[in-house]
């Protein structure tokens, strides 16, 4: 990904390569909406910029965060291996409490 294809959030500044804290889901945020031909777009945990977003006039939106990618970032930032690692880690804990329900309903059935 080159500086050119990198688009960052119109809200707290945060961009592909620097998510901010989801609270949310306890994982590094996502794109709402994006638009990668100016490089800007709206992230999960700015979900207030989406309206204006969605407006027909997002060009002042979109100026104030191209206009030098100056961050106003949010307290936590984490970079793609961070996000990777909490997906896997949310991934694992899905499929450990499948299995616990599943080893709960075999013991029932055996019952």
């Amino acid at each position: 990904m080159t500086n050119e294809t990198i688009s960052v959030c119109v809200g707290c500044g945060c961009d592909d390569l620097h998510a901010c804290l989801d609270t949310a889901n306890g994982c590094g945020c996502h794109w709402l909406r994006v638009d990668r031909e100016v490089g800007a777009g709206v992230c999960s945990c700015c979900p207030q910029y989406v309206k204006s977003w969605d407006g027909k006039d997002r060009s002042d939106l979109v100026a104030t965060a191209i206009a030098g990618r100056t961050r106003r970032l949010m307290p936590f930032q984490f970079d793609l291996a961070s996000i990777a690692l909490c997906d896997a880690f949310i991934r694992f804990n899905q499929v450990t409490a499948h299995l616990e329900q599943r080893n709960d309903a075999i013991q029932d059935v055996q019952l």
